[in-house]
């Protein structure tokens, strides 16, 4: 039996083409392709590849000039680490779809997964990132109010010492 979603998977999130499928997966070229544009696999491989590239992108210009092979490199490991964090989330979302009935500690579980996964991808909730902007603008606030209350320092010497210090 054809393990569609496994090719899928394969087909969306590598540079696996049809050809490089048909031959892992002893199945006709012309089905994947078939299977391919009837699930539109083309465009969800594009909305993938256009979300690694606008990553890498927003790293590249966050790095000077200076370390263009250093920035290759985390392209390379980004795209690596996202690719595997849509498999993951694949999976996750196929043993939801499939499980008959999950437990409470599977819930348990996968909930902790799906966390773990937003928090790796930088995903915060709204609450977060209200509270985020609540402190930076608290940190703005009481810097500008630390630059307007100007203290005046006062340095008295005792008699004693002006005497010396003449």
């Amino acid at each position: 039996m054809v393990n569609w979603d496994e090719i899928r998977d394969e087909y969306i999130l590598t540079d696996a083409s049809y050809r490089d499928l048909q031959i892992k997966y002893k199945v006709h070229r012309n089905t994947i392709m078939a299977r391919s544009k009837k699930e539109k696999w083309v465009e969800a491989k594009k909305k993938v590849c256009d979300r690694q590239r606008t990553l890498c992108d927003t790293q590249k210009s966050l790095v000077p000039q200076t370390v263009t092979t250093a920035v290759k490199r985390k392209e390379s490991t980004t795209m690596k680490y996202f690719t595997l964090c849509d498999k993951l989330m694949a999976r996750i979302t196929r043993f939801i779809d499939e499980a008959n009935k999950l437990t409470a500690t599977d819930l348990k579980s996968l909930t902790g997964a799906i966390k773990d996964l937003q928090q790796c991808q930088g995903i915060k909730s709204e609450r977060d990132i209200r509270e985020q902007e609540a402190r930076i603008a608290k940190l703005i606030k009481d810097t500008e109010s630390s630059e307007q209350k100007a203290q005046e320092i006062v340095v008295k010497i005792d008699k004693e010492l002006e005497e010396f210090g003449e």
